[in-house]
């Protein structure tokens, strides 16, 4: 976040001025409008591919609600919200509307960049997939979670490509009984520590995704073994503080 910028309790957006003075931020046409009006190139759609197929956005400084839609050509924006109708719902401020609406029209999207959208999607990206009746069917298949060694308190920190910019951020994948939860921060004594960059939770998503889509045993029985090797390349050793 840009540190001219501050969040109010009420989620208003304030822009700190080099002269001590402060104004609301403000755009000239809602966020809506903003993303329909660019002209999307392939190189930015690539990360948003087999990301979800319906998103929400809850923009909180101008109470805007929208959906968008994955489609053969781009990324199409509705206005309106169906929670029920949607993958997951993000919610983002109209600072993160425009910035990203920057990128949506280069040739790529730089990696502090598609960290942000990487940090502000997996927790809601994870929670609806934990929610997803063929995926508690994989978390909580006693074969499966015995073939992969699955536990059931995971601490996750997501890495920053530029720590300068943006500070790491930090979640906690939680099993209880048959749910399985996405918070953010670090709770409870974990039993395995995973430290990944965007790529690798992209990585993650993506198949998640397109396993959820095709469905099938095989497909799933295939994920575990994947999941196998892509644990073995994020997962970090428990530090003495993991264990107090």
């Amino acid at each position: 976040m840009d540190e001219s910028l501050l969040i109010t309790r009420d989620n208003r957006v304030v822009n700190l001025k080099e002269d001590g003075t402060w104004e609301y931020a403000t755009s000239l046409q809602s966020s809506l409008d903003t993303w329909q009006d660019i002209e999307q190139t392939p190189a930015a759609l690539a990360v948003f591919n087999d990301l979800f197929n319906r998103a929400g956005v809850r923009v909180l400084d101008t109470d805007e609600a929208f959906t968008c839609v994955q489609t053969s050509s781009g990324i199409e924006f509705i206005d309106g919200l169906d929670e029920e109708s949607v993958d997951y719902t993000v919610q983002i401020y109209a600072y993160q509307v425009e910035r990203l609406a920057d990128y949506l029209q280069t040739e790529g999207i730089d990696e502090i960049e598609q960290y942000r959208i990487v940090r502000s999607l997996y927790a809601p990206i994870a929670s609806a997939a934990l929610k997803n009746t063929a995926v508690l069917r994989f978390m909580n298949n006693s074969l499966i979670s015995l073939l992969i060694n699955r536990k059931r308190v995971v601490h996750i920190e997501l890495l920053s490509s530029d720590p300068g910019q943006e500070s790491h951020a930090y979640f906690t994948l939680l099993g209880v009984s048959k749910q399985w939860l996405m918070l953010e921060g670090h709770h409870g004594i974990p039993y395995r520590v995973f430290r990944m960059s965007y790529l690798d939770v992209l990585d993650m998503c993506k198949r998640v995704t397109t396993t959820t889509r095709t469905g099938g045993w095989i497909g799933w029985a295939r994920l575990a073994m994947w999941y196998v090797g892509w644990r073995n390349k994020v997962q970090s050793g428990l530090t003495e503080d993991s264990l107090v």
